[in-house]
């Protein structure tokens, strides 16, 4: 079980989620001591003040990742046709870098019709209102979701 939570705190530790590893941390700490295993309680501790360093140094300038919620609309997009999405990308991740990466994952798609239409939304009613007017679209929305 030890090795388990070790293996799920340095994966937090590799998303630059230290708040979690800490924690996962605690739950391992009271095991190590019990068992007077004083190696591995101070390999723990040293991954500790890793983690607690790298937080004070990062301070409020720490992004765990940008949000955005995609909408599919039209035959194109198949079974997404009319489905919605939030995707999470690393860090800062700007609307035009997202934008980027979702017209190269959908380029089949796009290669197959004539013109996909992206639109940035920042009223998601105004968006389904007019959705709801038209016929035969090709549409990809895309929103900017903030904290």
């Amino acid at each position: 079980m030890v090795k388990l939570l070790e293996e799920a705190a340095d994966l937090f530790k590799e998303a630059q989620m230290y708040e979690a590893m800490s924690e996962v941390y605690k739950l391992v700490l009271p095991i190590h001591e019990a068992h007077r295993n004083h190696e591995e309680l101070e390999k723990v501790y040293i991954k500790l003040s890793h983690c607690y360093n790298q937080l004070v140094q990062k301070g409020q300038h720490r992004f765990l990742g940008s949000y955005f919620r995609v909408g599919f609309y039209g035959l194109i997009f198949g079974d997404m046709d009319r489905q919605e999405y939030i995707y999470k990308e690393p860090g800062i991740t700007r609307l035009g870098e997202f934008t980027l990466k979702l017209q190269v994952r959908l380029k089949v798609r796009r290669e197959k019709e004539d013109k996909l239409q992206l639109n940035y939304v920042q009223n998601l009613k105004k968006m389904k209102t007019y959705l709801n007017t038209i016929n035969n679209y090709k549409l990809m929305y895309l929103y900017y979701v903030t904290g």
